[in-house]
């Protein structure tokens, strides 16, 4: 794992977080990069809300999506992606959301 990748220097706080994430108020407490596990808080902001006052799905949405990066980025070197600057790499996801 490189320390000096994106997400490493965000954490070290050499970097801001990325707009969105600033926006949800995310702060990720817990990496586990050898699990590839992120936990992080957000902050319910009144302007998430939907009518009846409950988070609307899609910001939701947005805050699962903006924990799943950084739990893939924390396990990955920078550039990894890419070689001789040519796209080498996708990837899609899916997540089964389960209680405990």
């Amino acid at each position: 794992m490189d320390r000096e990748a994106f997400f490493w220097q965000v954490q070290a706080g050499k970097l801001p977080l990325p707009r969105v994430a600033a926006t949800l108020g995310m702060q990720i407490t817990r990496v586990d990069a050898e699990a590839g596990v992120v936990e992080a808080d957000f902050e319910g902001k009144p302007e998430f809300t939907n009518p009846v006052g409950n988070v609307q799905g899609g910001i939701l949405a947005a805050m699962l999506d903006d924990t799943m990066g950084p739990a893939l980025a924390c396990q990955l070197a920078a550039g990894e992606l890419f070689q001789n600057g040519e796209l080498v790499a996708t990837a899609t996801a899916t997540a089964l959301i389960r209680k405990i």
